[in-house]
């Protein structure tokens, strides 16, 4: 076999779960952002000295949703791609 077989084989069949980590993903973002949002946490940081860290995990929270959805996207490129190979070779 291969080796384009092969990685076609290994990659024929996507993680089952993208969707939960787009799901998760987002819902970590949405959750920072909120903490963001209010006024009184962004001065409890300010005074403890965590902002830079807030605001890292947040770039770091939006950077992994955006990974996930891509992968999503990409997943369902190659979904649309095989159908139509499987089409043409009729």
């Amino acid at each position: 076999m291969s080796a384009a077989h092969k990685r076609i084989e290994i990659n024929a069949c996507p993680a089952p779960d993208r969707r939960a980590t787009l799901e998760r993903a987002t819902a970590r973002r949405e959750k920072l952002q909120t903490m963001f949002d209010d006024a009184s946490f962004i001065d409890m940081a300010l005074r403890q000295g965590r902002y830079l860290r807030l605001c890292a995990a947040i770039a770091w929270a939006s950077e992994r949703e955006e990974r996930a959805r891509n992968a999503l996207q990409t997943d369902d490129m190659v979904d649309q791609l095989r159908q139509i190979g499987a089409a043409g070779s009729r």
